[in-house]
């Protein structure tokens, strides 16, 4: 489990940890060569970045976004996806299990293209444990946004967040990225998806 202390008395200063990883990012990226030292360093970088993110993401955009597109070390994307998306302060998470207990005409739907999503992975095959998660958020999301209500490309987004983190916290990023103006996914979903350009 991802152990980061959280508690802001220890980000006294926090000028030098934002140059710090600035110097950590600029050695990642053109000094260090071994790569058990670089994967080290990436560690120590996103365990900074997150012990603090609200005041680094704010002061160091340019960093996060660096930091991001070298990617997010496995251990740290559960708490590095909420946080980037805002699911930390959703307001999706507390609607997540009243949802569970209303039908949704999509259950058919959704049912039928379960096992079509990530067919190979042995978590997604009958029986597998992420299968009812994936009903689970699928279905309601779909209650959340009927414009958008289901297709089928929405559960590759899900099945992925599913690998990572637990079904609460992946229908509250997943809520995220579709619904707040800053991602906009739903847009590509929309009835017609016109933003594909099909």
């Amino acid at each position: 489990n991802l152990n980061l202390n959280l508690n802001s008395n220890n980000h006294t200063n926090n000028n030098s940890t934002s140059q710090d990883i600035g110097t950590d990012l600029q050695d990642l990226n053109y000094n260090i060569k071994n790569p058990a030292d670089a994967q080290a360093l990436q560690w120590s970088i996103w365990s900074k970045a997150l012990n603090d993110f609200h005041n680094f993401s704010k002061r160091n955009p340019k960093n996060l976004s660096t930091m991001v597109y070298n990617g997010i070390p496995h251990h740290f994307r559960a708490m590095a996806w909420q946080l980037l998306s805002s699911a930390d302060k959703s307001a999706y998470k507390h609607k997540y299990s009243m949802m569970l207990k209303l039908e949704s005409p999509n259950e058919k739907l959704i049912h039928r293209d379960i096992s079509r999503t990530y067919p190979d992975h042995k978590d997604f095959k009958s029986g597998g444990p992420l299968r009812d998660y994936l009903f689970n958020v699928m279905k309601a999301y779909s209650l959340i946004d009927p414009e958008v209500g289901y297709c089928q490309g929405l559960c590759f987004i899900v099945g992925l967040l599913l690998m990572h983190i637990p079904e609460e916290d992946a229908f509250s990023i997943f809520c995220e990225l579709m619904l707040n103006k800053r991602f906009a996914l739903r847009d590509l979903f929309k009835p017609g998806m016109h933003q594909l350009g099909l």
